[in-house]
């Protein structure tokens, strides 16, 4: 049996927790975070409370008090103990308003669910195969403070992958309002040329992604070229590299985008530095 946590108490997985007529289900009123599990505990716990508060405040919902980053790392490793995650593992947080009435709530107060679950690979492996990408280009990704966010409200990245499965692709890549890359269907965008790291600017309605925080720290400390700017789509087409990321699953490299190809030479060194990095 696998089990779930809601407000801090542990329960069967696939407890009913509300109905049908909660605001979560009507509205999207929620958010999460994807987090990685390496031998039992959680990664990144700062740089994923420094986003959970972000998200708060921008959601105007009110987070429980006694939910400190300290309390966060012990529930997921408890958590991955009793859904026995020795070794790597992944986990999500959602948190949503807790108030009834319609768009405008009753109350703000926030409730969570804890899901894991384990994975083969405790460090972050690079994938063996390059990933093949597209570009959706049917909807544009607007600029406001919510781009930012991993809101429950998806529909874009539902969107984006139907597009990937009817292309028979591995993902997508998504534009901004102004037609720059943003990010991908489910991770953040960096692109290489010439030994230097490229990533969209967070103004240019790229998610502001855990990973890609891990990201910037990593190559500041290891003294690495890494740049945040505007990219124009076109850019690709001289680009050495092209990577996704996110926290659950670290860097996948892409071989193709549409009729380019990429290497992976410089994802190679990365992961290992990435590796080091969250020990």
């Amino acid at each position: 049996m696998s089990y779930i946590l809601h407000n801090g108490n542990l329960l069967p997985a696939g407890t009913l927790l509300f109905s049908h007529a909660h605001r979560a289900f009507r509205y999207g009123d929620s958010f999460f975070e994807s987090v990685r599990i390496k031998n039992g505990k959680a990664l990144f716990v700062e740089e994923h409370c420094k986003r959970l508060d972000k998200t708060l405040a921008a959601l105007k919902m009110q987070k429980p008090g006694y939910f400190t980053s300290d309390y966060f790392a012990v529930a997921v490793e408890q958590l991955a103990n009793a859904n026995g995650i020795a070794h790597g593992g992944r986990a999500r947080l959602t948190f949503y308003r807790d108030g009834s009435g319609f768009y405008q709530s009753e109350n703000n107060a926030a409730s969570w669910i804890l899901e894991a679950e384990a994975i083969p690979d405790t460090e972050y492996v690079l994938n063996e195969e390059g990933i093949s990408v597209g570009i959706f280009r049917e909807i544009k990704k607007p600029f406001n403070k919510l781009s930012e966010l991993k809101s429950g409200n998806a529909l874009l990245y539902v969107l984006a992958s139907e597009f990937t499965k009817e292309q028979k692709l591995d993902d997508c890549l998504l534009l901004n309002d102004a037609g720059r890359l943003a990010e991908a269907s489910n991770a953040n965008v960096f692109v290489v040329k010439d030994d230097v790291i490229y990533t969209p600017l967070l103004s240019e309605a790229c998610l502001d992604g855990v990973m890609r925080m891990v990201m910037l720290s990593v190559a500041k400390n290891a003294g690495i070229e890494l740049k945040e700017v505007t990219i124009e789509e076109n850019f690709l087409n001289d680009a050495d590299e092209l990577w996704l990321t996110s926290a659950s699953r670290g860097i996948r490299w892409v071989k193709n985008c549409e009729a380019k190809t990429f290497g992976n030479k410089r994802a190679q060194e990365f992961v290992t530095l990435l590796n080091s990095f969250s020990r």
